[in-house]
């Protein structure tokens, strides 16, 4: 419950909550995102650096790494000569690289570790009910979502031996790429669902009598403010990531045709596997529009309460802060995009298959397959 004595305590989590130590993660939780931060070499800000310097090249060393992985997995993709499966890797290892470049050198937004910071400070400050163990849960979601690839690309080698055996290599680096996409997303995903549960709590508490309207308008502020700046970086990857995923999935599906017309019945099982692995790319990463989606919605049932409390108010400038609170809603009402380009909502999904069937439709007419 946000009552008048709960201003002081917010004023200053607004001006002092960059300062959160990181002892309010468990060290274990942040140990291992450090240890993925080495090993995929995305910046999540889970490493504080004394100098510029230092962080700089830290992270000019990471670019190089990627490169050299880069590198290493294309000669060894071209010297396979099946370039068809050498160019569809080709892609998924620039798309990593792009990626990682946005996640190391952008610095116009803030870190996810600082905003995940920054949700604990709010918890404890106004005593909400402690989310506990969020990054116990992301941990979660990484391990479920590597197991799974890892058994698809052991599933298709073990059918497909011929393919994978020349070289293995090719196919252990591509899970180097979905796997650190797959991380980047459910991140993504997760700075939705806590602010949502945080609007939820929000709007809890406007339902109290002697709720501080002014504090509930502070802290509606200081949550839409947080999630722009945590939003900056991870939206670029989500862009880079649908321009890539959409050719990616029509080629899938094109050669699938092909070979289904030629082998038959005999290749279900190879794209089974392949479509298996699409589906989880997609779930993953509509994830964070679905979740973005459901923000709006809970801003919209936010305004009904605060309108409905206006029916009752008798004192006016109560009245008055509540109406300055449904009006800031509605110019901040978390309908969010992507680079202010890609509408992150239910609706996407739908225009990524649109527009996949358009397209598919035209190259099978004029490829003439069927």
């Amino acid at each position: 419950m946000i009552a008048n004595s709960r201003v002081p305590k917010l004023n200053v989590l607004i001006s002092h909550a960059a300062s959160v130590k990181l002892l309010r993660l468990s060290k274990t939780v942040i140990y291992l995102f450090r240890l993925y931060q080495i090993i995929f070499c995305i910046d999540l800000g889970f490493f504080e650096y004394k100098t510029f310097k230092t962080k700089l090249f830290c992270r000019i060393i990471a670019i190089l790494q990627t490169i050299a992985i880069y590198s290493y997995c294309v000669i060894l993709l071209f010297k396979s000569e099946d370039y068809a499966t050498a160019g569809c890797f080709t892609i998924f290892m620039t798309q990593y690289f792009l990626i990682v470049c946005v996640m190391n050198f952008n610095t116009k937004g803030t870190s996810f570790q600082k905003f995940l910071n920054t949700l604990l400070a709010i918890d404890t400050q106004l005593n909400f009910r402690r989310f506990n163990h969020i990054g116990a849960k992301i941990l979660v979601f990484i391990i479920l979502s590597t197991a799974s690839r890892i058994a698809a690309v052991i599933g298709y080698c073990r059918w497909y031996f011929h393919v994978c055996a020349s070289p293995w290599d090719m196919f252990f680096f591509n899970l180097l790429p979905n796997i650190s996409l797959d991380t980047i997303f459910i991140f993504y995903y997760s700075i939705f669902y806590s602010v949502y549960l945080r609007l939820i709590k929000l709007t809890t508490i406007l339902n109290k009598k002697d709720t501080n309207i002014v504090s509930c308008h502070f802290l509606y502020k200081f949550i839409a403010e947080n999630t722009s700046k945590v939003k900056y970086s991870f939206d670029i990857a989500f862009v880079i990531a649908v321009v890539f995923y959409v050719p990616v999935v029509m080629s899938a599906i094109f050669n699938s045709l092909v070979e289904f017309k030629v082998h038959g019945w005999d290749v279900l099982l190879g794209m089974s596997l392949r479509y298996f692995t699409l589906f989880q790319s997609a779930m993953i990463l509509f994830a964070a529009p679905l979740s973005a989606h459901m923000l709006s919605f809970q801003t919209e049932k936010m305004r009904i309460v605060l309108l409905d409390m206006l029916l009752e108010e008798q004192d006016d400038t109560r009245y008055r802060d509540i109406r300055r609170l449904i009006d800031y809603i509605a110019a901040r009402p978390f309908k969010l995009r992507a680079c202010n380009v890609v509408p992150l909502d239910a609706s996407l999904p739908i225009i990524i298959l649109n527009l996949c069937v358009t397209y598919l439709i035209v190259i099978v007419q004029f490829n003439h397959i069927y």
